[in-house]
């Protein structure tokens, strides 16, 4: 019973040995033989890429329909050792795209062991452009700063750098203004600030920036309230003219670390008489001066009444 066993397995290793070996021979033997199929062929595109850059991808392929050697036309499908092939442009700048049509005479002259049918592509399209670099100016918009409520700038915006470096498509860079805002994304800003900010152009992935980031500082205070009465100006005061109110107040709000020096702020009003309204003798006054550093200054009188003596 054993002996049947083992002759039985033995008899089914040669069987299988047989077919693969019959199936080897027939693969080979087939390969040898003369094919037609369709292949998705690498291709390359030669300009000067120095002076040029394309906008958009280049097409890597193309689709031909081609006969030949079985063995060639498996390595070309699987793309084993095969070398794009190489389209030159000579004026990348003025070709928008390439017909397939135009294509015959490059691709026999560099695939010469497998025959041309017929090109399956109807249309490469090619963008190209020409490399340029340009100076922008780097602003940043103090008055858009994020702040914490009741927070604000108490020195100026210091940026690394005034200016900024671009190379890359001139389409591109001469389509942008002259001047990069940059923005701060953090929110409710209540201590001093220093950070590197990414310069985000249009069209990034082909644009080089130098520098790419810009290191912008600036501190910050809180401001909170204050109040001061203040004696009104009077000028230009005719001899029997005289107004009633001449204390009047002034509401602001100031760094916190001067709020105790809210005392003697040099505030001044003027009452200018040559500018009193006929009509009702009333005279607009006027913040002729005020210390700097102070936020939403307002004073309770909007006009004063200029009274004549008889």
């Amino acid at each position: 019973m054993a002996k049947t066993k083992t002759t039985w397995a033995t008899n089914w290793k040669a069987v299988i040995l047989s077919v693969i070996a019959a199936t080897i021979f027939w693969f080979f033997n087939a390969l040898n033989k003369e094919y037609t199929t369709n292949i998705r062929y690498p291709v390359v595109f030669l300009f000067d890429y120095d002076t040029y850059l394309p906008i958009e991808p280049l097409p890597d392929n193309i689709n031909i329909n081609m006969s030949g050697v079985g063995w060639n036309l498996l390595r070309k499908t699987l793309n084993l050792r095969v070398e794009a092939l190489q389209v030159p442009l000579d004026r990348p700048l003025e070709v928008k795209k390439i017909t397939g049509s135009s294509l015959p005479a490059v691709i026999t002259d560099q695939i010469t062991d497998l025959q041309l049918n017929y090109v399956l592509t109807d249309t490469l399209f090619i963008n190209i452009d020409e490399r340029t670099t340009r100076r922008y100016k780097i602003f940043i918009d103090s008055t858009a700063i994020p702040l914490e409520q009741n927070y604000g700038l108490i020195s100026q915006v210091i940026l690394s750098t005034d200016s900024i470096t671009l190379k890359g498509p001139k389409s591109v860079l001469y389509s942008m203004s002259d001047t990069i805002f940059l923005q701060i994304t953090d929110k409710e800003i209540d201590d001093h600030y220093e950070e590197d900010l990414a310069v985000n152009v249009p069209n990034q992935h082909l644009i080089v920036r130098d520098p790419p980031t810009v290191n912008v500082s600036f501190s910050v205070e809180e401001f909170v309230p204050g109040t001061q009465k203040v004696y009104l100006s009077k000028t230009n005061m005719p001899e029997n003219g005289y107004i009633l109110d001449t204390l009047n107040t002034i509401d602001f709000n100031i760094r916190e670390s001067l709020a105790g020096e809210t005392y003697d702020l040099p505030f001044k009003i003027e009452v200018d008489a040559e500018k009193m309204n006929p009509e009702d003798s009333t005279i607009r006054p006027v913040l002729s001066a005020y210390p700097q550093g102070l936020r939403d200054i307002r004073w309770d009188t909007t006009s004063i009444k200029l009274y004549f003596n008889e």
